[in-house]
């Protein structure tokens, strides 16, 4: 990680047990430049950073890890860091720090405890009774299941998909399906195009 993180001072790692491990920084800018660009990941899994005060483990509240959540289909009305930050809180524990506004979307930094299912949309119910939904999109998110949201595993290693027997169709996370005969149909389009 040091060759990634490239802390100016250096950097110490001490294993504690398995798949948990103290990055040491003699320099208080080093740590903070790393758990303020979280989420890290190394091999494809995310890697929880977290300060831990001399002295303590720090090994079983080590759950959370910081993401940026962008927030699509908010309507104009509720536009406002109040209700972002309300969002926010759904979504994960907010600590307070709203990206503002991007292009069509809201961005907030979260803490997500990775132990839960990442939560996909929020139902929102208007003052005259109506309901939208608003969608969330994670950035920077390594492997997560298909099937059952957890990061860490895809849908190829879900012990829900072995014990129920579930099938690409049936997972909750997974994107609409394409149509067969439309992907064909666009690939000699684009087949066409590059013969030009």
């Amino acid at each position: 990680m040091a060759s990634v993180w490239r802390p100016v001072m250096g950097m110490r790692v001490i294993p504690l047990e398995d798949n948990l491990f103290a990055f040491q920084f003699p320099h208080l800018k080093d740590l903070q430049r790393v758990l303020d660009e979280r989420p890290w990941s190394f091999e494809n899994q995310t890697l929880v950073c977290k300060q831990v005060p001399a002295g303590e483990a720090g090994g079983d509240s080590a759950r959370f890890s910081g993401f940026w959540v962008q927030i699509h289909e908010l309507p104009t009305v509720y536009a406002t860091s109040e209700f972002v930050e309300q969002v926010g809180r759904y979504v994960g524990t907010y600590p307070n720090i709203f990206g503002g506004a991007w292009r069509s979307y809201f961005r907030v930094r979260i803490a997500l405890n990775i132990g839960e299912p990442l939560k996909r949309n929020m139902k929102l119910q208007h003052r005259n009774g109506t309901f939208q939904w608003i969608t969330f999109k994670y950035e920077r998110l390594n492997i997560f299941c298909l099937c059952c949201g957890l990061i860490g595993h895809s849908e190829k290693f879900c012990h829900k998909v072995y014990e129920q027997g579930l099938t690409a169709k049936d997972f909750p996370y997974a994107l609409p399906t394409i149509d067969p005969v439309l992907v064909e149909e666009l690939q000699q389009v684009i087949g066409e195009h590059k013969r030009r």
